[in-house]
């Protein structure tokens, strides 16, 4: 993939994992930082970040966002032996 893309991808991936899949919580985290949904315990009150949420939500209007295992994702093909 595209470095830059993969590596959105799995931060991404590791705040849906953190926040247990819950997409305001990791739209948040992403924003404002893990740090400030930490401090209070949900999505801060900074204007900047509940309208980052907020503009999320109308996009993706699914509270939650199933988290596949990283193992699937990152599963690679076994190599074949050459004769």
């Amino acid at each position: 993939g595209i470095p830059a893309v993969d590596h959105v991808n799995d931060g991404l991936r590791f705040l849906l994992e953190r926040y247990e899949g819950d997409v305001a919580l990791a739209a948040a985290g992403y924003n404002a930082g893990e740090g400030a949904v930490d401090k209070y315990h949900g999505v801060p009150p900074y204007a900047e970040t509940m309208a980052y949420v907020q503009a999320l939500h109308s996009i993706y209007p699914k509270p939650r966002h199933p988290v596949p295992p990283l193992q699937a994702a990152a599963a690679v093909p076994a190599a074949t032996p050459t004769p």
